[in-house]
């Protein structure tokens, strides 16, 4: 897409998220120095960091602001020493939201992991982390949302972990944010990630969790299995979410294996939620994927290609899947 610069350094509008990118924002790297007593997560090891990092690409930190990095006591091949950088210092984020601006992206979805968040340190954390966030924000003019995933909840405690939750972030004042995404008819806008996909929630809690978000004045995104149409028991639940988001990720793994699946299952997404429905399709777009140092998965086993693999998804939704209709 030819866009001169000036006009990629637009303000973004927060008012729908029609025609907008939104990219999953985790926040969840912190290091050894971390404020909030993290350690090395989502980094190394804890049982042993110098041998053994969890990822399998390292991040070009050339741009990040010294106070952001921390050393690693690991080495690259020249022996220049490996740093990583802390995701819930305000110098990070301010850095990752201004590229945003600059490169033209609209903005972020920022997961809330609601198991997580039961343990005191991750939730001050992540209550400093969207403060920052919604700071930068409306600093840079971009647009985020705040995405609660419900991995790790079970039917019993469900409704009233998320309910208390939501309601802390409530006196946060996150929602008034002149960059928080609504729906385009005014509510703010939010996601729930799971209901469907965790065999440890049913349907009526599931439920259950919709309608009191609702009642509170909420529009949902559901992050849904890919598979969503077909569950049955489940759809009373997807059928109540304002915007529906099929969970993709590794379900192909190649271009070819992903127009085969665009044209027997996107494509029919597209055409069911179009036929007199009044809900949203947001699907969701991956750049590959590997976890060979998490847990001694394949390595690039769903390989990037240079960008191809990501392109690939990104210029069949802009292109023969069903366009949204308009705010």
């Amino acid at each position: 897409v030819g866009l001169c610069e000036s006009s990629l350094r637009l303000p973004v509008s927060a008012s729908s998220p029609h025609n907008k990118v939104l990219f999953g924002y985790q926040m969840w790297q912190s290091v050894n120095r971390n404020t909030f007593n993290l350690g090395w997560t989502h980094w190394l090891n804890p049982s042993s960091p110098l041998d053994h990092p969890s990822f399998d690409i390292w991040p070009d930190v050339r741009e990040f602001p010294t106070s952001s990095l921390s050393i690693t006591g690991l080495s690259f091949s020249d022996g220049t020493p490996a740093s990583l950088y802390d995701a819930y210092l305000n110098t990070t984020t301010s850095l990752h939201v201004g590229w945003m601006q600059h490169y033209g992206l609209d903005g972020v979805w920022l997961q809330r992991f609601l198991s997580e968040v039961q343990d005191k340190r991750f939730f001050n954390a992540r209550n400093a982390g969207v403060q920052q966030l919604r700071g930068e924000c409306e600093r840079h003019q971009r647009v985020f949302a705040v995405m609660w995933d419900v991995s790790g909840c079970t039917s019993s405690n469900l409704l009233s972990q998320l309910t208390a939750d939501v309601t802390f972030v409530m006196t946060l004042g996150i929602f008034n944010s002149s960059s928080y995404l609504r729906h385009h008819d005014g509510r703010p806008l939010l996601s729930v990630w799971g209901l469907g996909v965790r065999p440890e929630i049913d349907s009526a809690s599931s439920l259950a969790v919709i309608q009191w978000l609702h009642s509170k004045g909420f529009a949902i995104m559901g992050g849904v299995p890919f598979n969503w149409r077909t569950q049955s028991s489940f759809s009373s639940v997807y059928a109540a979410f304002d915007i529906i988001s099929p969970w993709t990720v590794g379900v192909y793994h190649d271009p070819a294996n992903y127009y085969s699946f665009a044209l027997a299952v996107q494509k029919e997404d597209a055409s069911y939620l179009s036929q007199g429905n009044t809900q949203q399709y947001a699907p969701v777009a991956f750049p590959g994927f590997s976890w060979f140092n998490l847990n001694a998965g394949p390595f690039n086993q769903m390989p990037r290609i240079g960008g191809q693999f990501w392109q690939t998804q990104v210029d069949a939704y802009t292109s023969y899947l069903m366009p949204q209709r308009s705010s």
